[in-house]
Parts: C-alpha cells; structure tokens; sequence
C-alpha cells in the first residue's frame, strides 16, 4: 500500500505553513509521514506547485492539475504510485492510526474507495483509494470539480462506519484536523491520549 500525504494546501486560515509546524522531535509533516512509513510500502507527499523540505525515505509529487486542491493531490499521488491501493491523510492530522490505514486498506478490497463516516460526515482525508478511482477523478477534475466527496457517486464507494475505529482511538481523535492556531495549541498541549503515538 502506498501512504499519500496532503501538504500542498496555502493554510490560509491557519496563517502559517501548517507542515512545517513543531511536533514532538520534529514537525506536523514529519510526524505523519512517519506513522505511515510503519504500515506503507512507500510514502508520497503531494505538494501541490510548491516546494517542501521532506524527510528521509519520503518522495514528493507535484500537481498534475494545478489549483485543484485535495482532489488534484489525491490524483497527484494515485498517478505516482507503485500500488494499487493508497492511504491518504492530510499533514495537519498527527493523530493518524496506522492500523486504522491498515484496516481501510483490507476494506477497499472489491471497491474503488473506502471512506469513513464520522458524526454524519465523510472523512475523504483519511481514507483509502484505489487506482481505479483515476478515471472518474480525471473526469470531475477535467470538469471543474474539486470537492472529493463529489467523486463517490461516481465510483464504487464503500462507507466506513465511526465505530469501526474506535477499538484503535476511542475518541475518535486520528480524525481532527488542526484547521486554526487554536486547534494546534490544544492538540499540542493535550498530546497523544490512550496510547497513541
């Protein structure tokens, strides 16, 4: 499986570039690259038209269709990909579980997509896709379209109830995003809970 990290984003709510902020011995990016290293076979960082420092071991990959936010880096790292199957998770989400992603890799298995459903919402960015998704997203992206939740009447979709993750994160927290200053300052000084890494 490959781990696809989405790091292309400007963080014009956040103020500051949200994959280079300190975490733990080393920053956001690092921090989730790493967790995925531990179940992937490769990891990839989409990086949209911008250039980032990244760690060892870790390849980064360029937009194909420039400005086409997540969607575009989804794409981006599907066509780069060794496998047919890819993880995919934002850099601001520290509290990423690997064996969640392991999970949502088995559950793709027969489906092009295996998204979670969290307090009624899709989770796109901590999900699993597979390369037969690359048709369909090619034809949205060429269409204008940038929201990924737009692509799963368009695949095969399978949803992921919230309760199958909680045996990994019973809060639920491998799903927060650090969207605000404030997000970050509470995740930083709450740290990893139940075991987390």
């Amino acid at each position: 499986m490959t781990g696809i990290v989405l790091a292309g984003g400007r963080s014009r709510r956040f103020g500051r570039d949200k994959a280079t902020l300190p975490w733990g011995n080393g920053h956001l990016l690092g921090e989730v690259a790493g967790k995925l290293s531990t179940v992937c076979d490769e990891v990839l960082v989409a990086m949209g038209d911008r250039h980032l420092a990244l760690p060892a071991g870790v390849r980064g990959i360029a937009d194909i269709y420039a400005g086409a936010g997540p969607l575009g880096g989804i794409h981006a790292g599907l066509r780069a990909a060794s496998f047919p199957v890819a993880f995919v998770t934002a850099c601001d989400m520290p509290f990423v579980a690997p064996a969640a992603a392991v999970l949502l890799g088995d559950l793709v298995v027969g489906y092009d997509a295996a998204v979670p459903r969290v307090a009624g919402r899709w989770a796109p960015l901590f999900a699993c896709y597979a390369t037969s998704c690359l048709p369909a997203m090619e034809k949205l992206l060429d269409s204008g379209v940038r929201r990924v939740f737009d692509l799963y009447g368009h695949i095969r979709c399978r949803v992921v109830p919230e309760d199958v993750f909680r045996a990994f994160d019973p809060e639920l927290r491998m799903f927060e995003d650090l969207n605000t200053p404030g997000d970050y300052d509470r995740a930083h000084r709450d740290g990893p809970r139940h075991g987390e890494t």
